[in-house]
């Protein structure tokens, strides 16, 4: 669903860029920046966030995993608001 979402809003901005007299290339390439970071930082939280029920649960398998769904996807969401904080105070340093 997420890749799905980023692809409309990606082909929304091309065509937006397209249905202008010239091109502007410098907006579509820091849009594409933004989309994969976001891609990035979800997949990180995913990894961290699983890495964090393997450890704190004793999951062993992906199938204890699915017990915990709503767990994982809160733990999800929380680890992604993290990583976007901390993201965004190492960007603000630079």
């Amino acid at each position: 669903m997420d890749d799905t979402t980023s692809l409309i809003l990606v082909l929304g901005a091309i065509i937006k860029e397209k249905c202008q007299p010239k091109i502007n290339y410098y907006h579509l390439n820091v849009f594409l920046m933004l989309i994969s970071s976001q891609i990035v930082i979800l997949a990180l939280a995913s990894y961290l966030s699983r890495g964090f029920l393997y450890i704190y649960l004793d999951a062993d398998k992906i199938s204890g995993l699915s017990e915990y769904g709503d767990l994982f996807i809160g733990i999800e969401i929380i680890v992604m608001y993290i990583i976007g904080f901390w993201c965004s105070i190492l960007c603000t340093k630079w």
